[in-house]
């Protein structure tokens, strides 16, 4: 959009080739913000499908075009038509520009977390003949051993056609660090403990892992009992400032499943 004699008009947009088919599982793309992917004109966009979208901004194709680069990054769709059975991505995925760590030259890491699925990196690489960057695979370099929680872990029921509706709303994403340097950079995901947020309110639990190198968590809030943060709270990133993590939680008066509630924050 393009502010223009005070009113926004509508410049270009982009809509992805199976928009019939998300719109009729109620699968929209919009379940998360765009993210600008920095020093480009390139951003990612995201939804309720599970499928990343790498996007030119300066060319969006007016729901013409496809997208420059698109993979699944959740589980796939599961056919079943009650309920229809999606693994969405509600955390905006983390993006972090950072010099290598051999030093030559910059990568640009994006971090996303979908419903119950592992914390995952992807890498996106220069690419001096396309739109200045690319992913270097769909496959990410690295993941978390632990993952959101889901039914029947850690076996899950991702193929059967009567599992329950999906655990939400998976990880809720965070990232620090002292400007590009590779070994400063820490991710910080705040995410239900062991049950399905969707519909009721239950407990949280904060995970940090090096920004490099996810496959192994570094600490915990669940690792001493003074630390547990209480009350998850949905589509909150936690927040770093002045040496410090700030995470927003529900302090429960009553939990009822399916049932009214009552909290605050803290």
């Amino acid at each position: 959009m393009k502010l223009e004699n005070g009113k926004f008009q509508v410049k270009d947009w982009f809509t992805p080739q199976n928009e019939q088919l998300l719109k009729a599982k109620d699968v929209d793309l919009g379940s998360i913000g765009p993210v600008l992917v920095p020093d480009s004109h390139l951003l990612l966009a995201a939804g309720k499908e599970g499928r990343l979208y790498l996007i030119d901004r300066n060319d969006m194709g007016k729901g013409e075009k496809i997208s420059l680069h698109s993979f699944q990054v959740t589980n796939g769709f599961l056919p079943k038509d009650n309920p229809r059975i999606f693994w969405n991505l509600h955390g905006s995925p983390v993006v972090w520009k950072r010099k290598r760590p051999d030093g030559n030259g910059f990568d640009i890491l994006v971090y996303v977390c979908g419903e119950e699925d592992h914390l995952k990196v992807y890498k996106l690489i220069p690419d001096p003949g396309g739109a200045g960057w690319k992913f270097e695979s769909d496959d990410p370099i690295s993941k978390s051993p632990e993952s959101a929680p889901y039914p029947n872990f850690p076996i899950g029921k991702f193929d059967t056609a009567d599992r329950e509706d999906v655990w939400m709303p998976a990880g809720i994403l965070s990232l620090s660090a002292d400007g590009d340097k590779a070994e400063t950079g820490i991710i910080w995901v705040s995410m239900p403990f062991a049950r399905n947020a969707n519909k009721e309110v239950v407990k949280g639990i904060l995970r940090v892992y090096a920004a490099s190198d996810v496959s192994q968590e570094l600490w915990d809030s669940e690792k001493n009992p003074a630390d547990s943060v209480g009350m998850f709270a949905k589509f909150c990133p936690p927040t770093v400032a002045d040496g410090k993590i700030f995470i927003s939680a529900f302090a429960a008066e009553k939990i009822v499943q399916n049932g009214p509630r009552k909290g605050f924050m803290k």
